[in-house]
C-alpha cells in the first residue's frame, strides 16, 4: 500500500508540522549529527514558510473583501444607470437610433437548439473545484461528474451562475483524486445540444 507524505498537504495543519518538527529538531537535532548551522538554517525555513503562509492568506482575505466592494459598487452604479436610461426611454425625444448610440438595445441571442455545445473550464482549489462555462443564451447547465472508470454520468445540479462549485470532499481523506466533469445546456427547463467535452480536474481537498 503506498503511504502517504509525512509532510502534510493541508496548509494549517503543515505549519503545526512545521514548529513540531523545529522545535524537536532543536532538542535533538545535534544528537542525530545535525549541526548547529543546520539547525539554525532548517529554523529559519520553517519560519519562512510559516510566514509566506500567512501572508498569503492574508491577501486572499483582503481580495475577498475588495471583491465584495467591488460587486456592490457596480451593483449599485448599474441600478442608478437602469433607473435613468428607464426614465430616459420614456421621454417624447427618445429614438430607437438615440438607443443605439447609448449602446442600450436588447440583442437577441440566437441559441441552436440542436447544437449548443457547452465548452467547461475548471481547476482545482483549496476545499472545492471551481467549473466555467459561458451560457451564451441558454438558461444555464446540467453539471454532471464522474470517476475515471464509472460508466455513468452522475447530475450534480442545475446551475446559472458560472462559476459552479464542486464542494463535495474526497472519497479518501487526505488521497488526491481526479474528477471528470461535463455539462449540458438547459432552456426552458430542458435540456438541448450536446454534451460537453469531458473535463478533467485533479483534487486534493
Amino acid at each position: 500500500m503506498k503511504k502517504e507524505d509525512y509532510v502534510p498537504r493541508r496548509e494549517s495543519r503543515l505549519i503545526i508540522w512545521g514548529k513540531t518538527f523545529k522545535s524537536k529538531l532543536a532538542q535533538i537535532g545535534a544528537s542525530l549529527g545535525v549541526t548547529p548551522g543546520e539547525i539554525t538554517e532548517i529554523e529559519t525555513a520553517v519560519d519562512d514558510m510559516e510566514e509566506a503562509i500567512k501572508q498569503n492568506n492574508l491577501a486572499q482575505i483582503a481580495a475577498q473583501v475588495k471583491r465584495r466592494e467591488k460587486d456592490a459598487t457596480k451593483k449599485k452604479s448599474l441600478a442608478k444607470i437602469r433607473r435613468t436610461v428607464k426614465r430616459m426611454k420614456t421621454h417624447t425625444n427618445w429614438a430607437p437610433n438615440i438607443s443605439a448610440g447609448f449602446g442600450t438595445e436588447a440583442v437577441d441571442q440566437k441559441v441552436d437548439k440542436d447544437n449548443f455545445k457547452p465548452v467547461l473550464r475548471g481547476r482545482a482549489l483549496r476545499g472545492f473545484v471551481k467549473i466555467q462555462y459561458t451560457k451564451k443564451g441558454v438558461d444555464g447547465m446540467n453539471i454532471y461528474s464522474q470517476y475515471p472508470g464509472d460508466t455513468e454520468w452522475t447530475f450534480l445540479r442545475f446551475d446559472s451562475r458560472s462559476p459552479y462549485p464542486d464542494t463535495r470532499p474526497l472519497r479518501q481523506p487526505g488521497v488526491p483524486e481526479e474528477r471528470l466533469y461535463s455539462a449540458i445546456a438547459v432552456m426552458h427547463d430542458k435540456q438541448i445540444g450536446q454534451r460537453s467535452d469531458t473535463l478533467s480536474v485533479v483534487f486534493a481537498g
